[in-house]
This record gives C-alpha cells, structure tokens and sequence, in this order.
C-alpha cells in the first residue's frame, strides 16, 4: 500500500501539470496574448508530440503572429493523421499567404469545395493567378453548379485568351444566380466591368446590398472590402449607410475621414472628424485627415482649427500646415493665413511658409535670400533645401538646383520628390546618355514610382528606339498597376511598333472594353491600326471617339484615306448659330502648301460666329499678299504682317491683342 501511494503522488504532479499546461494555455490564447500562451503549448507537445489540440491551437498561433511557414509544418504533423477538412484549408490558407503554392496545390485536391469557401479560393487566385498551376486548378471542369467563383474566374480566364463572346456567354449564364459572398461579389464585378458589363455588374451590388440588409456587421466588413479596393464612392455609400442607423459608429466614422476626400463628398470626412472628436474618440490620425479635407474642400474655418490642434498635439505635421497656409492665401484669407503663422510662433516651419508664399507669388529671388538665410542656422532642415532647389529651378539656375536636390538625397536617400525634381531639371541640360543612366538609377531606386518609370520609357521610345526595353518597363508598372490605362496603353502601342500586330489588337481590344468612353483608348486604337497599315480601321476608331461625344463622323477623300487637313471632311446638317464670337489666331511664315486647307477648315466649322485672325511673321515670300487677297473675299478673315521675323510665339502674342472674341483659340 505504502509503494502505490509513493507511486501515486510521483504520477500525480504530472497528470496535474499537463492539466495546468492546458488550462493556461487556453487562458493565454484566449486573451491574445500569444507569447505566454506558447511555451505551454509546447510543454504540452513535449509531454505529447501527438496532441491534437496543441497542435491545433498553436497552428492558429502561428497564424495569427504571421509565422506561416511554422503553420505548415504544424499541419502537416495534424493532417498525416487527422485530415480533417477545417485542417485542409487552414494549410492552404497558410500556402498562399507564404506563397507556397506547391503546398496549396498538393492539398486543394483533397478538399471538398463549396459555395462557403469563396474566401479561400479568392485567396488562391488572389495569390498566384496566372501561374500555370493555379490556372490548371480553377478552369478544372468539376466544379458544382453552385460554386460561383471559380466560373467568374474562368469568365476572367477567357476574356484575357481573346474570347471576349465566350466569356461574356459564361457571364450571362451566371446572371440569374445570387451571389451572397464578398469576396466572390468583389471578384466579379471586377471581372463584369472588365468585359464592359456594366449593368451586370450594377445588378450584381444591388442584389448584395438586398442580400444584406439590416446586417451591420456584414455591411461594416463590406465597406472595408471597398475601401482596401479603392472603391471609395461605394465605401463611402456603405460606410453611410450604416451611420444612420449607428450614427456614432467608430469604424465606419474612421472610414469616412479616410475616404470622403477621395470622393466629391468630402464635406462628409469633416463632420465625421467633428463627431468623432464630441465622443471624445478622435485620434492624431483622425486630426491629419481632416486637416487634409479641409484643404481639399476649401475649409477656411476647419483649415485653422485643424492647425491650431496638429500644433497643440505637437504632430509632425509640417506638409499638412504649409498646404493649408498656402491655400488660406490661394483663398485671399489673409487674415487666417496670419493667424496660421501666429500659431506656428518663431519655428523654421514660419520661415519655410515664408519662402513658400513668395514662390507662389512669383518671387523666386526673395524666397531664394529668405532661404539661404534659414540654411546658414539650420544646414540640415529639407523643406529650406528642397524650397531653395525649387527657386533655383524657377530662375533657371539648372544645375545649382541639382546639386541641392542632390543635398536633400543625401540627408535623405528616400525622398522621392527630390529624386523627381532632380532629374527634371537634368533633362534640360545633361547630355542623353547622363540623363538615361540617372533615371535609370531612379527607377532602380523607386521601382514603384510610376512617374520615373514613365520619363524612362519615353526617352526609351523617343531617343534609343528600343521597344524591348520599353516592353520591359511597361510590364513592370503593370506590376506594381495592372489596371493603370496609361501603362496598358503603352503595352499595345509597344507590341505595335515591334510588328506584334495581333498583340497589339488584343491588348488595346481589352481597354476598349475597360475604358469605351477614352479619347486616349480610342486614338491609340487608331494609331495601331495605322502601324497595320489599316486606314479604314484607323478611321473608324476615330469615329467611334467622335460617336462618344455625340460628333459626327469624318471621312477622307484620299485614295489612300489619309487622314490629312486637305482630305477630311465630314457631312452635318445645318450650322451652328450663337451670339458669342470665337476668335482663332493662326500664324504663318511663307506659303505653306496647307496654308489654304488650314484656313478652310477653321471657315467650314458647323460654328459660324468665328474670326481667324491670320498673322504674317514678316514671310520674305508673296504670302501677306496672297492673305489680303483672302480676306477681301471672306469677312470672317482678318490679316495682319509682323515688321519684322520674331518666331510664332510674337506672331500670336501680337494676334491675341487684336482679338475681339469671348473666347480666343489657335492654329
């Protein structure tokens, strides 16, 4: 008896401490606190590698401390003898954060889809969508009829292959199911307004927001979704949607300082500050906002107060007071703008100010001595070294402003605006190759900066005619922008002029679709089919720009369909009659062989209330002459000859104050 007593109490601290283990454990991860709650999951995993609840629970805590590649390892161990299914997407779940997408594809096969899993397969295709792998996955034929997603994906899938009618087929398709999942919702009204689907898409919201009615916690969640995919309008909707059944609801009055900017409502991210601020719940971030949107809506009362509070709160906010300073100014506030430099005392911000205004009021050798003054004190401040450059670069004082902007990059590496300035002024005066190998290095530097990308790709195409490199750089700021229009412009511009004309047609067919409202999309359709050698094409697409604004189409009388003065015409019916008179200054040098193909179609405008006023820039030629000949034979025409050769700039400087009209235009 006395041996199995002894036995007992040796056995029953250990059976009490793998209890304790748990009991903590649970506590700790419970409250969050995951550092406390570890060391007793492992203890317990000591005592018990094959303990399922250890392993589940601290698989979570891997997750939620973002050590994923620990989650997968730890799932493995669960599922080698424990597939359940929540274990299942919990790995794959982990793969795509980590990027695994060998794990994720050696496990989705072993998952039973369904409809309640379209935040997951949104994360599979969010996470490695185009890979071979992952299109292998989604565009599989077994789906069931309810799974949604992935039949929006393959939507997706066959309108980027070209097959614009199959996929606008499979789309129709899906039209009478409802979708009741964000993230699928999300999806695929991306996918239905990239196919140009846009009442699609429209039913799509309208039947979620039926769908979620009365469901605040749903509707919160939806906002976020929007805001993160920089929807504002439609965030801001929702975000007030929910504010006037919880008028003082912290998240969603957050939301909107964030957002109401970005939109024509901006008046709304002030009230929500102000709300904000009377439930004692506004933060210093809270207070950058609506300083922000009070610039933005021109809020001289809201400008003031928000800089006497980032000052009060001691924020380093310099930016923030400076734009608000300057649009007190812009506003004839002087009285505030005042009051903002009263605010800010004797601090090298109201020097830095100072500077500003005078920039702004075309003084550049002012702000220049003001600055160099506050530098000799303080060498190191960058608002006076990035002033100073700016002034220096007003006067034309190019490359002494590099070497300032140059300052800047040296306190520090990171500032982007130095950069650009930088390599603006560089332009005007360093030799080609200097000037590419900087923006080069820019672009290195600021890969994501899309500005440095642009200034390299067009010195790309314009001087080296390189389209490879070009190509090259175009596909990176679709990296960092896929559905930036400028860059995927470029994209069918580039495989144009490399020959790559069916590339070309398939990349700019996609932005006709995206963007059918687009002068820009339409006129760079047109110019590749000009590079096919498709003249009647490439007039089409004009039309159809002109067909957007409600014009009439153009036509050419060239054999050829040039689309020169000479040759276009177009057929109206009837003119345009109004009583504010147009005036049109064209300068001319010599007898120009579209001299009279110019004139005439400034005279055959359907707007008939124009003068042209036509300024000779002293041609040593017949030309003034031949001009006086016109005018005596059509009233609308008014001549004029330079004393002597100034260049086109004079001419027309000279034609603007002989002008007569309401409104005054050029040729």
């Amino acid at each position: 008896i006395t041996e199995m007593q002894n036995h007992s109490a040796m056995r029953w601290p250990f059976r009490r401490k793998a209890s304790s283990n748990k009991e903590e454990a649970r506590r700790h991860y419970n409250a969050k606190d995951y550092a406390k709650a570890e060391p007793f999951l492992d203890a317990m995993l000591k005592e018990n590698p094959n303990d399922t609840w250890a392993m589940d629970v601290l698989s979570r805590l891997y997750m939620n401390t973002s050590r994923h590649e620990e989650t997968i390892l730890m799932m493995q161990r669960i599922i080698s003898s424990k597939p359940k299914p929540e274990f299942l997407k919990r790995i794959v779940h982990a793969g795509c954060v980590a990027r695994d997408i060998e794990t994720v594809m050696r496990f989705v096969p072993r998952i039973k889809w369904t409809s309640a899993d379209d935040d997951l397969l949104s994360k599979i295709h969010e996470s490695f969508w185009p890979e071979d792998q992952c299109r292998a996955f989604f565009l599989r034929s077994t789906w069931k009829q309810d799974m949604l997603f992935p039949i929006f994906v393959q939507a997706e899938d066959r309108f980027e292959s070209g097959d614009l009618e199959g996929a606008i087929e499979l789309l129709t398709s899906l039209m009478s199911r409802e979708v009741v999942n964000e993230s699928c919702l999300m999806f695929a009204r991306q996918v239905c307004e990239s196919l140009g689907q846009v009442s699609m898409a429209h039913d799509l919201w309208v039947n979620y927001l039926r769908h979620i009615e009365g469901e605040l916690s749903r509707k919160r969640s939806l906002a976020k979704r929007l805001k993160h995919a920089r929807r504002y309008e439609e965030a801001l909707q929702i975000a007030m949607m929910v504010l006037e059944e919880e008028p003082n609801d912290v998240q969603m009055l957050t939301i909107v300082t964030e957002i109401a900017h970005r939109t024509p409502q901006t008046e709304l991210a002030l009230d929500a500050y102000h709300r904000l601020n009377e439930n004692n719940e506004a933060k210093l971030f809270h207070l950058r906002r609506f300083a922000h949107a009070a610039i933005k809506s021109s809020s001289i009362e809201d400008m003031v107060l928000a800089v006497e509070r980032l000052v009060k709160n001691d924020a380093d906010a310099n930016a923030t007071i400076r734009n608000s300073y300057l649009k007190l100014c812009e506003l004839n506030a002087y009285d505030q703008a005042e009051q903002v430099l009263k605010i800010i005392q004797d601090s090298l911000l109201r020097a830095d100010l100072e500077a500003a205004r005078l920039l702004e009021e075309g003084d550049p050798k002012g702000a220049l001595s003001l600055l160099v003054k506050g530098l000799e004190k303080h060498p190191d401040y960058i608002s006076f070294h990035m002033r100073k450059g700016i002034a220096l670069e007003a006067l034309g004082r190019l490359g002494e402003a590099i070497t300032v902007f140059e300052k800047v990059l040296q306190i520090n590496p990171d500032h982007e605006s130095a950069s650009q300035r930088r390599l603006k002024c560089g332009l005007k005066i360093w030799p080609e190759e200097e000037y590419f190998e900087q923006i080069t290095i820019a672009t290195e530097a600021f890969p994501n900066n899309i500005n440095h990308q642009f200034d390299r790709l067009n010195y790309v195409l314009s001087v080296k005619k390189d389209f490879d490199v070009a190509l090259e750089i175009v596909e990176l700021c679709l990296k960092y922008y896929p559905n930036h229009e400028r860059s995927l412009l470029y994209l069918a511009l580039v495989h144009s002029w490399m020959g790559n004309h069916d590339d070309a047609r398939k990349a700019i067919r996609k932005c006709l679709i995206r963007w059918p409202a687009s002068n820009d999309v339409h006129i760079t359709a047109s110019q590749i089919e000009k590079n096919a050698e498709n003249p009647d094409k490439q007039i089409g697409h004009i039309n159809a720009m002109l067909a957007v604004h409600g014009l009439n189409p153009v036509k050419s009388t060239s054999p050829t369909l040039a689309i020169t003065p000479q040759y276009l015409s177009t057929e109206t019916e009837g003119n345009v009659h109004d009583e504010r008179l147009v005036s049109i200054v064209m300068t001319t040098y010599k007898r120009d062989p579209l001299l009279d193909a110019a004139i005439g179609s400034i005279l055959n405008q359907t707007y008939r209330n124009i003068e042209l006023l036509i300024v000779d820039d002293c041609s040593p030629d017949d030309n003034f002459a031949y001009l006086q000949q016109l005018a005596e034979a059509e009233e609308r025409i008014r001549v004029f000859r330079m004393e002597e050769n100034g260049g086109t700039y004079l001419a027309k400087n000279f034609g603007m104050t002989q002008a007569k009209g309401d409104f005054i235009g050029f040729m």
